[in-house]
């Protein structure tokens, strides 16, 4: 007997586990590791979808088992490679083995059992005799199965029936008895069909639409986002309006239910883009004509644009070291493969990176291998996007959050079935079916964003490094201002270095210049804006030169405060203040979206003496219109990037010189390259400071240093201004030289005194609950528990220390308290069992704990 041992996809973390369920004679040459089936699952033998883990042959056996209902698809989903890397996470991660291979799988592939009844014949013989002769206790069939004989095949959804009939639940056990109805299954493994018809929403009064809009009627920024993206766009999917706006179908049904929405159908090819496709095409799709699109957000490059560049010295040198090494690796991929050596390519900003990048991937492609692209945010990095469409062309996938679920589908399978053999996109990317794998590229490495934010919180370099371990492929890292993890890998020969010293042709370094501005104040200069940086700017726009500059706050005051009582405007649900926008006079918590109308007296005292304090970009954007009236100005916040095509309108507006001042936050210090860009401004330093993270320190060098790397890009000088309160911090005074060893030397003491990455491992764990004595009562019962299992019975000695709980920073959001607690030690082994035992604990319903491992 073959017995296939499965996980469920939708398994709770206590119920995780490997299950034996025999294999139908007549489906063993069909299902493997990897598979996807269905099986009965529980006492009730309820349908459960699960995979395949690994078969076992259980001859001679005497015990029973239950048998696999079917296999969902014709070849299994999952190679062993993928199996693997899902193992690993489970044990690294504290998540389900479901949890993992999901995020291996587009959305689209998923089993759904929709429950059906249908009028027999038997029944319809009784509602004809009904009808001409019925009691008053055979009213309830006579109407269902009048309704049902007006439907295709005398079947509807259960769900429906029970919506409208709300006697069916007590009833239907008789009538399916009787053989009148009968109850069965439709299952639906979540592959579409070529065509499908879809919900669609559209405005019910375009010209209504817009008079509300410009009243500022709509307080909600999730209505607003709606509202502007169907009147670029009209009619559209409501699963694509979703999407693009990130909002819930709660939105979109509150909406309706105001009549500002109407729903209709429509019906699409599964293969076709709708409307992402038809706000920008798709991000896979290379045009042969001379302007083609990049990514997700629209931004244009014409084909002069990026000419295929002669490699200097340097970069000739760095890609013979990697072609080398590439190829030691057989062009077939067999068992047990020694992995390639990892590299770092510490390339300072505008060195070239991306070109090594383009001709290693070529390289691969020579030798059959698969390949894989890394980047922070494709919305963010277009230019790099479209380098490598235009050089691959349909070669190239290129995935990201904002796909459809029909896209994702389309571009996994693409992968997965060899005819693609390029993967670019952000950090989901490393979990791309690519046939293969011999080269994992992950550019500006040192991005936060890499990990994941949600359950499971995984880090995509360590997946890497995973990946070419079990498949023997080569891992790059790329960055001009790497993380302390990955230049401390080098310092202790775990990977290899590989340097960009220069940047190509006449291009250097900008200058930069820090600017005190404990000193502007005492001169009387109280503005956002030095005098040194208004100078500069207005010498630029002179010459016909363009500036950037970055204030990493959104919003026009940081908060809205009165001048008489003192108090300051906070959120009802978030223990934080709210953000003051000038546009429409509104106060908007930036976590949970609450929205109110920032008032002209106060509340409290009702003094009129009330307004913002602090300042954010839309105040910087306002100040510095009024000092150079002239300018053309363009801000790129959150606020402004809401819409679908708005990073690309906003990039390509800039790159074309429709504006000389880009005035924006974090989204516009990486990765964007402007040639005629020679003077950036970084405003308010010292706020990267105090975010309470021990990596404040090297997140704030990395944001000065990419940002001062806009500046002289080409044959241009280019200068920088770095205005702060603290200039001898440093990370500023590293930043300003560029001189990334300097504040790597001056951090690891740091790391290594508290044991931080990449001398140690951090556990953080978080927990919620609605009342503040409940999330209490629960991190001091774990930090009794901690330390009697971990601490005072500890084995190998481990360096652990188990921190005393307490409120998170911000401590409630949503009307929830959040509590936190830190554990720290030498050894991430040590890290992820007591992580392993907390992720099994039983909690109470109104108690949420999450835990992320750093390290």
């Amino acid at each position: 007997m073959l017995v296939a041992k499965v996980v469920l996809r939708n398994a709770l973390l206590s119920f995780d586990a490997l299950y034996s369920y025999a294999v139908p004679v007549a489906d063993q040459m069909k299902i493997k590791p990897g598979s996807r089936v269905m099986v009965p699952f529980g006492t009730n033998n309820r349908k459960e979808e699960a995979f395949v883990i690994r078969l076992d042959n259980a001859e001679g056996t005497s015990f029973v088992l239950k048998e696999i209902v079917r296999s969902l698809d014709e070849q299994p989903l999952f190679s062993s490679e993928q199996l693997k890397l899902a193992g690993m996470m489970t044990r690294r991660y504290a998540c389900t083995w479901g949890a993992a291979l999901r995020l291996m799988l587009p959305a689209a592939v998923s089993m759904h059992i929709d429950y059906y009844l249908t009028l027999t014949a038997t029944g319809l013989q009784e509602l004809s005799e009904l009808k001409i002769n019925s009691a008053e206790n055979e009213q309830n069939f006579l109407s269902l199965a009048t309704y049902l004989s007006g439907k295709r095949n005398y079947s509807a959804p259960l769900k429906l029936l029970q919506k409208q009939f709300d006697f069916l639940e007590a009833e239907l056990s008789t009538w399916i008895e009787a053989g009148y109805i009968l109850r069965h299954e439709r299952i639906n493994s979540g592959m579409k069909d070529k065509t499908e018809t879809v919900r669609t929403v559209y405005l019910t009064d375009r010209d209504a639409i817009i008079a509300l809009i410009e009243s500022d009627q709509i307080s909600s920024l999730n209505q607003l986002r709606v509202l502007q993206l169907l009147l670029e766009y009209g009619e559209i999917s409501e699963a694509d309006c979703m999407a693009v706006c990130s909002v819930s179908k709660v939105v979109l049904n509150g909406m309706i239910k105001k009549k500002w929405l109407a729903v209709g159908t429509a019906c699409y090819e599964r293969k076709r883009s709708d409307v992402l496709s038809a706000v920008s095409d798709s991000a896979n799709a290379v045009s042969n004509s001379k302007v083609s699109q990049a990514g997700l957000e629209g931004e244009t490059f014409t084909e002069e644009d990026t000419p295929v560049p002669v490699l200097t010295q340097e970069q000739n040198a760095v890609l013979q070291t990697l072609q080398f090494e590439l190829l030691k690796r057989p062009v077939s991929s067999p068992a047990n493969l020694s992995p390639l050596k990892e590299n770092l390519l510490f390339g300072i900003t505008g060195s070239g990176k991306t070109e090594v990048y383009l001709r290693l991937t070529a390289i691969a492609l020579q030798q059959n291998l698969g390949v894989i692209i890394l980047v922070p945010e494709i919305a963010l990095t277009p230019q790099m996007t479209y380098r490598f469409q235009k050089r691959f062309g349909s070669n190239i996938a290129v995935l990201h959050s904002r796909l459809t679920p029909r896209q994702k589908f389309e571009q996994w399978r693409r992968l997965a079935s060899g005819e693609a053999k390029i993967a670019v996109g952000a950090r989901s990317a490393i979990f791309a079916p690519v046939v293969n794998l011999g080269l994992i590229i992950i550019d500006e490495e040192q991005e936060s964003s890499y990990r994941a934010d949600t359950h499971p919180r995984y880090d995509a370099r360590t997946l890497a490094r995973y990946r070419c371990h079990n498949t023997g492929a080569m891992l790059l890292l790329g960055s001009a201002t790497p993380s302390m993890e990955a230049f401390h890998r080098t310092a202790t020969g775990k990977s290899g270095l590989l340097e960009l010293r220069n940047r190509p042709g006449m291009a250097v370094l900008p200058d930069v210049q820090i600017v005190d501005m404990r000193q502007e104040n005492r001169h009387g200069n109280f503005t956002i804006y030095s005098d040194a940086l208004i100078n500069a700017c207005t010498d630029a726009c002179a010459r016909g030169e363009q500036v950037m500059i970055l204030l990493n706050r959104r919003g026009f005051a940081s908060s809205y405060m009165c001048y008489s009582c003192g108090q300051v405007r906070q959120c009802p649900n978030c223990s934080v203040n709210l953000t003051y926008h000038q546009q429409g006079r509104r106060l908007i918590c930036h976590y949970c979206g609450h929205i109110e109308p920032a008032t002209k007296t106060c509340p409290q005292c009702g003094s009129s003496l009330i307004g913002g304090v602090g300042y954010g970009t839309q105040q910087a954007e306002s100040v510095l219109q009024e000092m150079l009236p002239q300018a053309k100005i363009l801000r790129m916040d959150q606020d402004t990037t809401a819409t679908r095509l708005s990073h690309g309108e906003i990039l390509t507006s800039f790159r074309r010189h429709e504006a000389d001042i880009l005035i924006g936050t974090q989204m516009i210090a990486k990765g964007h390259d402007f040639p005629n860009v020679t003077v950036v401004g970084i405003i308010g330093a010292e706020k990267a400071f105090f975010t309470g993270d021990f990596r404040a320190s090297e997140r704030a060098f990395q944001l000065f240093t990419q940002a001062a790397g806009r500046a002289g890009r080409s044959q241009k000088k280019g200068k920088v201004f770095l205005q702060t309160y603290n200039p001898d911090e440093y990370a500023v005074t590293c930043a300003v030289n560029q001189d990334y060893r300097s504040f790597y030397a001056a951090e690891l003491p740091y790391r290594q005194a508290l044991c931080y990455p990449p001398c140690g491992a951090v556990l953080t764990l978080q927990a919620s609950a609605p009342i503040e004595i409940t999330v209490e009562h629960f991190f001091r019962f774990l930090y009794r528990d901690l330390n009697e299992r971990f601490v005072e019975n500890r084995m190998n000695n481990e360096n652990l220390i188990v921190h005393k709980p307490a409120r998170s920073p911000v401590w409630r959001l949503n009307n929830r308290v959040y509590w936190q607690m830190f554990l720290i030690s030498d050894k991430l082994e040590c890290l992820a069992k007591i992580m392993l035992y907390v992720a099994q604990l039983k909690l109470k319903n109104e108690v949420r704990l999450s835990w992320n491992l750093d390290g």
